[in-house]
């Protein structure tokens, strides 16, 4: 059942459109993240003029009230905007807006193609339509929000793996709360296949000290993103970025113990991007420093 499923082709690089007055104060890179850019805004009293984006953009409210009027697809709205509500705006819809007061805001930019994929490309893939919500509450995309605007503060410790799947996430919540026509998403309650699963697993071993991507470890064993992240959660109780991360930790333990690499070589072998990043990540799963940990290990 998994041999006749493509391999996930790479997602095209995120072009943002040059529409407003001032850059964002923060922004992941795009070539970092595939599918999918957050970016942390602050801009001034503006008029964006009639135009259609070129990814799907969930745009999250973070600073004090403020009225805001939109056009989408020919219908005028108007209301106040404050900290939490989010909008929700489908790419190539044509849209205008106008806000009155500075805007403070987390964009997260979903490449169309994504959001596909989440339908584990079914027939009905290519009838998708998101419907645009504007001044709406919904806790889960807020929730994700916030945690990759952290991951994107967080410099050098940025996980393609993290953002991916959260992007993955993004996609099917879109799908199942905010399409015309909600498609087909399976609700998968089977494990991988032991020999599947333990073929990720030697992957994941094998490759520690890359920046792995949720596409590559889906790949490996031609499932979907979405399908990959649901079956080996359900096979080993743990996401992923969280399993990659217990690797990560249990290779640096057993190097640190053997007493043969400086710590930063260390880091570097686990695939953890900065001895910062290293550091707290491996005191936060053992309650102590690597060069602690090293120093205990040899009494």
């Amino acid at each position: 059942m998994f041999e006749d499923k493509p391999k996930t082709s790479a997602l095209p690089e995120i072009v943002v459109p040059d529409i407003l007055p001032n850059q964002p104060i923060l922004a992941s890179q795009p070539q970092a993240w595939k599918g999918i850019i957050v970016e942390h805004h602050s801009q001034p009293p503006f008029e964006i003029p009639e135009h259609c984006l070129p990814q799907d953009l969930i745009a999250i409210q973070t600073g004090p009230p403020i009225k805001v009027e939109n056009v989408v697809n020919g219908r005028f709205q108007s209301g106040y905007s404050v900290s939490g509500d989010l909008s929700i705006l489908p790419a190539h819809q044509l849209n205008w807006e106008r806000w009155y007061g500075k805007a403070e805001y987390i964009a997260i930019r979903l490449e169309p193609e994504l959001v596909v994929r989440a339908t584990e490309r079914s027939p009905e893939a290519n009838r998708i339509e998101i419907i645009p919500h504007l001044r709406i509450r919904d806790p889960l995309l807020q929730q994700i929000g916030l945690a990759l605007l952290r991951e994107v503060k967080a410099e050098g410790t940025i996980s393609r793996l993290y953002a991916e799947s959260m992007a993955t996430t993004l996609a099917v919540h879109l799908l199942k709360h905010y399409s015309a026509s909600p498609p087909t998403i399976k609700n998968y309650t089977n494990n991988l296949p032991p020999s599947k699963l333990q073929e990720v697993i030697e992957y994941i071993n094998e490759h520690l000290s890359q920046d792995l991507s949720l596409a590559e470890l889906a790949a490996v064993v031609n499932l979907s993103p979405n399908y990959f992240v649901t079956l080996f959660k359900r096979s080993t109780g743990l996401s992923p970025y969280q399993y990659v991360i217990h690797c990560r930790v249990e290779r640096a333990k057993a190097l640190l113990a053997e007493n043969k690499l400086p710590i930063i070589e260390v880091c570097d072998r686990v695939g953890f991007q900065n001895p910062s990043h290293f550091t707290a990540v491996f005191r936060r799963f053992m309650g102590t420093t690597p060069k602690a940990y090293r120093e205990e290990t040899r009494n």
